[in-house]
C-alpha cells in the first residue's frame, strides 16, 4: 500500500469513526475492513495497524487537507442529539437575508429522503440507527472481488455517501455534510501529495505555492447531440434519444477518469459530475495544459465522426495556491474558472457550412433516415429504413439500458468512447450500478434518470389500446408486457374508453416538459460569499442533481408511468409523456422544488410545456418546447412556466392546477363541453378593450342562469367571474386541459 492510498483510507475511516463515536459504539469493530484485501493483499491487521500507527508525512498531508477543506474548524466528535444537517440552500444568499429551517433526517441517502422542517425531526431517530444500517450493508463491500484500488475506493466512496451524507460536521457548521468534508479532504490531500511526489520533495508542504489546479470539462452542444435530426422517422426514436443521453453521461465519466489517469490520481478527485459536466481537483503539474489539450483533441476527433463538430468536449482550468481555499478567495478561484470556461465554450461555434459539405458527399438514397448525417444501410428489421452505423449503435445501446442494472467503463487511453462502454466483464474496468433505488450492491452508484414507460397486463389499458387501433384502422401492435411503449401509445394512454359504445374520449397529445435552474452558475460562483467552501460546493452540486436523479426518478417509477425521461440531472430535464401526466408532474415539480429549496428567492426554476400530436417528429416538438422555456426565462416573475403559449408565475400555476378538475366536473351529465368553449370566449372578452366585450359578465349571468339555474351558491360558478378577472388568459390553461380531456375522439 503506497502513501497516497494510506492517506485516502485514513480520511475515510476517520469519518466512519465519527459516526461510530456518535452512535456510542466506539468499541464496535464489526464493520469488516477486509474490503481492501484485494488491494496489495491488505488484510484486516494491516488496516488496523495503519489506523493506529503514526506516519509523519501521511499525518501532515491529512492535517493540511482537512484544514483547507474547512478552514479554522475542527471536526467535532460530540454533538447534541437534536442537531441535523441543514439544507445547503440555507448558506446561499445574494443579499445576505435568507434563512431556512429545513434539515435532513439522519438516514441513508435514498429517493425518499427530502429535507423536513426542523420541528418534524425526532431526536431519537439518530446515530445508532444509521450506524446499524451501515453495519448491515457492509458485507456488500467486503464480499466484492475488486481488481484495483480505483474500483475499490470509488465503491467505498459510494458506500460512505449513502450513509454519511446526512451526518452534520459540527453544531457550528451544521450545513456541512460529514461525507463532503471527507471527500473534499481526500481530493485536497491527493492533489497536494501528487504535487510534492512529482517534485520528489516532501518539504515545505505548507508553503503557499500554486500547487492545485481545478479542471472543468463539459460537452458543448449536448442538446443538439441528443435531440437533433430525428426528422424523417420516429422509428427507434425513444431508444436513440435515451442512448444519446446515456452516452453523454457515461462519456463524461470516461473522460473524467482519463484525466485522473493523466495526473495519476484516483477518481475520488472527481468532485462534481452531473449533466455532462465535471469538476476535478488535480495537482498543478508540469505540462498540465498540454496534457489537457492533447486529450481534448483526441476526444473531439471521436465526436467529429458522430456529428461533424456540432458537439465538442470543452475544458478549462485554473491553478491556485494553498491560501486560496478560504472564503472569498475560493469564490474568486471558481469565478475565474467559470469565466475561463465560458470563454472556451464561446469559441466552439459549429461550422454549419462544413457540416453541410460533409453531408452533401453522401448520396441521398444512402442518407440515414434517423440522423440525416451519415451514409447507412437497410435496417435488419425494416426494409424501408436506412440506418447508419452510429444510429444503429445508439439503437443497440438504448435497448441495453432498459435491460441492464450495471455498466462498466474501460479506463485505458486507446479505445474510443463507444468501445469504452461495456455490459460484460472486461479487464481494467470500473463497474457502475445504474439500477433504481435497490439496496447497495457493492458497485459504484451512478444515478441516472432512465425511466421508460412499458406496456402492462392491465385489462383497462389493453381494451383502450385495442379500441384505439380499431378507431384509427391501425395494425394491432403486439404490446408485449414489459417492453418499452411507443410514443404513439404513450400519447394514447391519456384517453378514456367507453368500451360498450366503442368510442374514445380525450386527445392523443404528447406533452413535452423542459425545466432548468436558471442561475445555478451564479449560485456556485457568488452565492456562498464568505461561506464559499469546497464542502458547500460539493453539497450544492449533489443536492441539485439529486432532486432530479432521486426525487424525480421516484415519481416516474411510482406515479407518472407514462412519461419518458430523455434526460434529467445536473440542473435540467427533458421529459416526454401523455399530456395529462406532464401537466400534473409540472405541478408536483414546482411545488416540491419550492419546498426543497426553502422557497429561496435566489433559486429560479423555469419550465416550458408543449403539447403535440404524437405523429410529429421528435426533433420538431423538442424545438418547440425550447421556445416555450425561453419565454419563461424572459418573464419578470423569474420562477415561471409557459404552457399553450401562455407564461405565468410558478405560484400562479400551483394555484390554478386544481381548477382544471373543477372544470372537468362541470361537464358531467347533460352539460356539454361547449360550456368550456364558452368560458374560453368569456376569458378572451375580458381581455379585450372593445366596448362590445365589456358586458361579458352580463352574458355570463344570462347563459349560466339558463343552463344551471340559480348559481350564486354554486362552488365553482359563483367564483368564476372573479377568477376570470383575476387570472385572465392564464385561466384558459386549465380550461383547455379540461376541454382536451373531454372531447370525443373520432
Amino acid at each position: 500500500m503506497n502513501k497516497l492510498h494510506e492517506i485516502i483510507l485514513k480520511i475515510f475511516f476517520e469519518a466512519i469513526g465519527v459516526l461510530r463515536h456518535r452512535a456510542g459504539r466506539d468499541k464496535d469493530f464489526s464493520l469488516k475492513m477486509e474490503v481492501f484485501s484485494a488491494v496489495e493483499d491488505m488484510g484486516l491487521s494491516s488496516i488496523e495497524t495503519m489506523l493506529v500507527e503514526n506516519d509523519a508525512i501521511v499525518d501532515e498531508f491529512i492535517s493540511l487537507a482537512c484544514k483547507y477543506s474547512l478552514p479554522d474548524q475542527n471536526l467535532t466528535l460530540e454533538i447534541p442529539g437534536n442537531i441535523r444537517l441543514k439544507t445547503i440552500f440555507s448558506q446561499i444568499s445574494m443579499d445576505n437575508s435568507f434563512e431556512s429551517n429545513l434539515v435532513y433526517p439522519l438516514n441513508e441517502l435514498n429517493p425518499e429522503i427530502l429535507p423536513l422542517k426542523i420541528e418534524s425531526i425526532k431526536e431519537e431517530d439518530g446515530y445508532e440507527g444509521l450506524y446499524k444500517k451501515i453495519i448491515k450493508s457492509s458485507d456488500k463491500i467486503t464480499d466484492k472481488d475488486f481488481s484495483d484500488f480505483n474500483n475499490t475506493i470509488l465503491a467505498f466512496s459510494s458506500f460512505l455517501e449513502k450513509y454519511l451524507f446526512t451526518v452534520p460536521f459540527s453544531p457550528e457548521f451544521d450545513s456541512v455534510s460529514l461525507f463532503d468534508y471527507a471527500l473534499s479532504s481526500v481530493a485536497i490531500a491527493t492533489a497536494l501529495y501528487r504535487y510534492h511526489e512529482e517534485k520528489q520533495d516532501f518539504s515545505g508542504i505548507e508553503k503557499d505555492d500554486k500547487k492545485f489546479c481545478l479542471i472543468q470539462g463539459y460537452f458543448s452542444g449536448i442538446h443538439p447531440f441528443i435531440l437533433a435530426n430525428i426528422q424523417k422517422t420516429n422509428k427507434y426514436a425513444g431508444k436513440i434519444l435515451r442512448a444519446r443521453s446515456f452516452f453523454i453521461s457515461i462519456s463524461s465519466e470516461i473522460i473524467a477518469h482519463r484525466i485522473c489517469n493523466l495526473f495519476q490520481i484516483p477518481p475520488t478527485s472527481i468532485m462534481m459530475n452531473a449533466g455532462g459536466k465535471f469538476t476535478i481537483l488535480a495537482p498543478n503539474l508540469k505540462d498540465t495544459q498540454k496534457k489537457l489539450l492533447h486529450l481534448a483533441e483526441k476526444v473531439n476527433k471521436e465526436l467529429y465522426k458522430i456529428n461533424y463538430g456540432q458537439t465538442k468536449f470543452v475544458f478549462a482550468s485554473h491553478s491556485f495556491s494553498n491560501s486560496e481555499f478560504k472564503g472569498k478567495s475560493l469564490h474568486y478561484v471558481f469565478k475565474e474558472l467559470c469565466q475561463n470556461f465560458e470563454h472556451k465554450k464561446s469559441l466552439n461555434v459549429p461550422d454549419k457550412s462544413k457540416i453541410q459539405k460533409e453531408i452533401e458527399k453522401i448520396s441521398t438514397n444512402e442518407l440515414c433516415h434517423i440522423c440525416s448525417q451519415h451514409s447507412g444501410k437497410q435496417d435488419s428489421n425494416d426494409e424501408n429504413l436506412i440506418i447508419c452505423s452510429i444510429c444503429d449503435y445508439m439503437k443497440s445501446l438504448g435497448t441495453k439500458i432498459a435491460q441492464e442494472d450495471s455498466v462498466s467503463i474501460f479506463e485505458g487511453q486507446k479505445l474510443s468512447l463507444e468501445d469504452s462502454i461495456f455490459y460484460k466483464e472486461k479487464e481494467q474496468k470500473i463497474v457502475f450500478d445504474i439500477s433504481y433505488n435497490k439496496p447497495f450492491s457493492g458497485d459504484i452508484q451512478k444515478r441516472l434518470v432512465n425511466y421508460i414507460p412499458h406496456y402492462t397486463n392491465s385489462p383497462i389499458e389493453n381494451k383502450k389500446f385495442t379500441l384505439y387501433e380499431k378507431t384509427f384502422k391501425k395494425e394491432e401492435n403486439s404490446r408485449i408486457p414489459g417492453t418499452p411503449m411507443m410514443f404513439e401509445y404513450i400519447a394514447a394512454s391519456s384517453l378514456e374508453a367507453n368500451v360498450s359504445k366503442e368510442f374514445l374520449i380525450g386527445r392523443t397529445f404528447l406533452g413535452v416538459l423542459e425545466a432548468d435552474i436558471d442561475n445555478l452558475s451564479q449560485l456556485f460562483t457568488i452565492g456562498f460569499g464568505k461561506f464559499c467552501l469546497f464542502t458547500n460546493l460539493l453539497n450544492l452540486s449533489r443536492t441539485v442533481d439529486y432532486f432530479f436523479t432521486g426525487w424525480l426518478n421516484k415519481q416516474l417509477q411510482a406515479k407518472f408511468k407514462s412519461i419518458y425521461a430523455i434526460f434529467a440531472g445536473g440542473d435540467d430535464l427533458l421529459l416526454i409523456g401523455n399530456y395529462l401526466e406532464i401537466y400534473e408532474l409540472a405541478y408536483e415539480l414546482i411545488r416540491r422544488f419550492k419546498f426543497y429549496s426553502g422557497s429561496h428567492n435566489d433559486v429560479h426554476l423555469s419550465l416550458g410545456i408543449y403539447l403535440s400530436e404524437s405523429d410529429n417528429y421528435i426533433e420538431q416538438i423538442t424545438k418547440k418546447v425550447r421556445l416555450e422555456i425561453k419565454k419563461s426565462k424572459l418573464s419578470e416573475d423569474k420562477n415561471a412556466i409557459t404552457i399553450l403559449g401562455i407564461s405565468m408565475a410558478n405560484d400562479t400555476y400551483i394555484k390554478l392546477y386544481p381548477v382544471w378538475q373543477n372544470f372537468d366536473s362541470l361537464i358531467e351529465g347533460e352539460n356539454s363541453v361547449r360550456f368550456l368553449l364558452k368560458i374560453l370566449v368569456w376569458i378572451r372578452m375580458s381581455q379585450s378593450s372593445k366596448k362590445a366585450n365589456l358586458d361579458w359578465q352580463e352574458l355570463y349571468k344570462k347563459h349560466v342562469t339558463r343552463k344551471f339555474g340559480d348559481y350564486q351558491n354554486h362552488v365553482i360558478l359563483s367564483k368564476l367571474p372573479q377568477e376570470i378577472e383575476e387570472y385572465g388568459n392564464e385561466l384558459s390553461v386549465p380550461v383547455s386541459i379540461a376541454l382536451y380531456k373531454n372531447l370525443k375522439l373520432y
